[in-house]
């Protein structure tokens, strides 16, 4: 029978080094982007909420109701506990609990009370990343969360009081600030389609936020060249 290739302890190696140096330049651009801009990005108002265009199911609120949370294939059993709170049961329902893409089962079910849980959750999330650490900032997975909290903005920021509405600007201005120094660690295509696509929507639905479409518009554009091919399918 034959043996699957040995790797290459070397490229192993090399490869670490890599993954460790990459960690600390985000850590490094973090520290110099906050010291230029102490209030992160200036996140001050929520103008527009744009059309999330995706399926939503409003069953998704009866299965949170009963204890249970579905993403990526998975139901997780959450025994009465915030679902940021349980060891992920994969890799896979990690990153979609974080990206927030589930709020829009939510918003579908806003009468049976969706609204009450989406901020409740989003709150209960934004008490617990308080600075960038983690999975959770991983540009692809932080680039999904802010799009997502931009089309949810509705429902998470209606009737809000004013303290709830200004831990909601100061964590997403971070979460901003932080994309924009690291989107460029993204992997290439899609992820990096994404996480561009994040720069361009905030600077379209938040107040005083001109700069991020001056700055991330032409490359969104030009990595839509890169990646759209002229039958409008992806590469």
């Amino acid at each position: 029978m034959t043996q699957p290739p040995t790797p290459d302890k070397a490229a192993l190696a090399r490869l670490t080094v890599d993954r460790v140096r990459r960690s600390a330049a985000n850590v490094l651009v973090w520290t110099h982007l906050y010291r230029l801009r102490p209030n992160g990005a200036h996140a001050t108002e929520v103008l527009f909420v744009p059309q999330d265009l995706r399926t939503a199911d409003p069953t998704f609120v009866t299965e949170l109701e009963h204890g249970q949370m579905g993403l990526a294939g998975f139901v997780a059993d959450l025994a009465g506990r915030s679902p940021f709170e349980i060891s992920p049961p994969n890799p896979n329902w990690e990153e979609r609990l974080h990206s927030f893409s589930w709020l829009r089962h939510m918003r579908a079910a806003r009468e049976e009370g969706g609204d009450i849980i989406a901020k409740r959750l989003v709150h209960e999330w934004i008490a617990g990343n308080r600075s960038p650490r983690g999975r959770a900032f991983e540009p692809a997975i932080l680039a999904r969360r802010i799009i997502s909290w931009l089309c949810s903005a509705g429902i998470v920021l209606d009737d809000a009081d004013a303290k709830a509405y200004s831990a909601f600007l100061r964590s997403f201005g971070m979460q901003l600030a932080y994309l924009a120094a690291s989107y460029r660690r993204s992997a290439p295509g899609l992820p990096r389609l994404n996480a561009l696509m994040a720069l361009v929507y905030a600077g379209l639905c938040m107040a005083d936020q001109e700069r991020l479409l001056e700055l991330y518009e032409p490359l969104f554009l030009a990595e839509l060249e890169r990646q759209i091919t002229p039958t409008g399918a992806h590469v």
